[in-house]
């Protein structure tokens, strides 16, 4: 059993992975299911508002700028990003209309390492931690 202590929300450009959890899009009304499609869409919707203002205001992490660092170096370069975001809204430092970047939806990739044998296998874990999730949280 796969056991991930983090979950990732990904659109429905991703594929469904143990670790990345993606919407339902064809979840009927009043289901678990469309509550957690809900409440992962407006999760989503948070985090890419966040993305797109952090990118806007600090543009080496927007995505015609490449970090060309170590994955490492590059986090610490981001985590600053976001503890400067954070002193702006603590002191009242509004961004300027031209530092918010709006989301591209089709900038998810959508690209899967594991080998053919592997994938039925990890989108059945995938499955199942979804549905656990929704049986916990939604119904």
């Amino acid at each position: 059993m796969f056991i991930c202590p983090i979950l990732f929300a990904g659109d429905s450009g991703y594929p469904l992975e143990p670790w990345i959890m993606t919407p339902i899009p064809d979840a009927a009304p009043d289901t678990p299911e469309y509550l957690y499609t809900s409440a992962h869409c407006e999760a989503r919707s948070v985090i890419e508002r966040a993305f797109g203002i952090l990118k806007g205001t600090w543009r080496c992490i927007s995505k015609s700028r490449v970090l060309q660092y170590e994955p490492d170096v590059a986090g610490r370069i981001f985590n600053a990003c976001v503890v400067l975001h954070n002193l702006r809204i603590e002191y009242n430092i509004e961004p300027e209309e031209d530092e918010i970047e709006m989301p591209d939806p089709q900038a998810a990739g959508n690209e899967n390492q594991a080998d053919e044998g592997n994938l039925r296998n990890v989108l059945l874990e995938a499955r199942r931690i979804r549905n656990a999730l929704i049986q916990r949280r939604f119904t």
